[in-house]
């Protein structure tokens, strides 16, 4: 499967303000002095980053990031994707420009690790299903037939139902095993997109042809990767 895979600006400046003081003697002329107020400090607020938003190499590929996990015992903060999205760049950013990280982690056969390198990057553990975060609350696996939807940056949510479990699929970088079937309709940008049931993390879409989708389960990989969801 093929990977497809954006910096924003923001701040404020308030302009000085001139205040004109007058003061004269009693009699005489008047004399005026000029006081002009500093600027204020320009302040830089962070980029916000969910689960489910665009990456980009800052060229033309694109994926979609999976969770934001934090590192165990630290305050590091990473994006679990798929492995052939890490396995494309090695410096991804959001759609608007801003710097993410580099990829790392990338041995784990599906899955692939960013490791967030941008202090003004604020990675929450989020995932934005309909423009709104959701927060992840666990990792349980649903029954067959239940409903999951995967957040993708590119194409927004898209939903399916679970049909088979343990499924062994030949990707890209290997042949996976225990991978779950779904009926999502998903494209080459959607790759590493977050697959949520509700508040529970059910993985990240590794690949798939038509509507027929096959997503990885994210404790593998935490426990490869020795990270936790944020």
């Amino acid at each position: 499967m093929t990977r497809r895979s954006g910096r924003g600006r923001r701040g404020w400046a308030a302009a000085g303000a001139l205040a004109l003081l007058l003061c004269g003697a009693a009699q005489g002329t008047a004399a005026a002095t000029t006081h002009e107020a500093p600027a204020a400090a320009t302040t830089r607020a962070a980029r916000v980053f969910y689960g489910g938003e665009t990456m980009t190499d800052g060229g033309g590929d694109r994926c979609t990031a999976g969770y934001v996990a934090t590192g165990a015992g630290s305050t590091d903060r990473y994006i679990l994707t798929a492995a052939n999205c890490t396995d494309a760049a090695s410096t991804w950013y959001t759609d608007d420009g801003v710097l993410i990280g580099e990829s790392t982690g990338t041995g784990t056969v599906g899955y692939g690790l960013v490791r967030v390198a941008n202090p003004d990057l604020d990675a929450r553990g989020a995932v934005l299903l309909d423009g709104q975060p959701v927060d992840v609350t666990g990792s349980t696996p649903v029954p067959v037939g239940s409903q999951v939807c995967a957040a993708s940056g590119p194409s927004g949510t898209l939903c399916g139902t679970v049909t088979a479990y343990d499924v062994t699929v030949s990707l890209p970088d290997g042949t996976v095993t225990g991978l779950t079937q779904t009926t999502l309709c998903t494209g080459p940008a959607d790759i590493g997109a977050p697959v949520l049931a509700g508040g529970e993390a059910q993985g990240v879409v590794v690949g798939g042809s038509g509507c027929t989708t096959f997503v990885l389960p994210v404790d593998e990989a935490l426990t490869a990767f020795g990270v936790e969801l944020a």
